[in-house]
């Protein structure tokens, strides 16, 4: 749901969330803010899913300033 909203600051929403266990949503608010690094460090070292930050650099790479898989080979190594 508030993947397709943009009636919420996802920076305050981050702040609340960010010590939590609420992987996903904290993956959410990092994309909004266009910090994909941090996305994908999510989803590769709490999520443990290769997959999900794949999927991720497919979904928003064609929209960002950088490759997204190259951030993710960095967050890998």
């Amino acid at each position: 749901l508030l993947e397709f909203s943009n009636h919420f600051n996802p920076g305050l929403v981050l702040q609340k969330i960010k010590d939590t266990v609420l992987y996903e949503e904290q993956v959410l608010c990092y994309t909004k803010l266009g910090l994909h690094e941090d996305a994908l460090g999510i989803l590769f070292h709490k999520v443990r899913s290769y997959q999900k930050a794949t999927d991720h650099c497919l979904k928003f790479n064609a929209s960002s300033d950088v490759n997204l898989f190259l951030v993710l080979l960095k967050v890998y190594l």
